[in-house]
């Protein structure tokens, strides 16, 4: 939170034993100017980055340069993963889900796998596994085919 210390000082209180001028927190308007037309020449690009990003928030990447750089070449399956998170909670409740990128080079060929974690007895987590390929995976099974599975693992 800014506060401002006074009506005619620039300096702001960011937290305590902090100060700083405002021109340090908000950069001048030339840069905004130069910001803004450099995001809309480049937002196309930039959104599968960003999105990336922020599935890096919600997943854990076990190789992380390797899977992004897969779903760069793949990028219909960001909004897949973006759905899949939500299917896996309500299915498994709130556990750690990986995305491995598994690769055979003899065979040329990558997957990425949404690895579920949880802490369900073997038979459980089989149930849960086909609930979920019954509600959510079997829709979108033609679409990924070869390019993405998921499985669960004992945490």
């Amino acid at each position: 939170m800014i506060q401002q210390l006074s009506t005619n000082s620039t300096r702001s209180i960011i937290s305590p034993g902090y100060s700083s001028t405002l021109e340090s927190i908000f950069p001048p308007p030339r840069i905004v100017e130069l910001s803004k037309e450099r995001s809309e020449q480049s937002s196309v690009y930039l959104l599968p980055l960003n999105q990336i990003d922020y599935l890096e928030n919600i997943y854990i990447f076990e190789n992380p340069k390797e899977v992004k750089r897969f779903l760069l070449s793949n990028t219909d399956l960001i909004e897949i993963l973006l759905e899949a998170h939500e299917h896996i909670f309500r299915i498994f409740g709130h556990v750690p889900i990986c995305l491995e990128l598994h690769h055979d080079p003899e065979e040329d060929w990558n997957e990425l796998f949404i690895v579920i974690k949880s802490s369900y007895k073997p038979e459980k987590a089989i149930e849960l596994e086909e609930r979920l390929f019954n509600e959510w995976f079997i829709r979108i099974s033609n679409e990924v085919a070869g390019r993405l599975n998921f499985t669960e693992e004992p945490l």
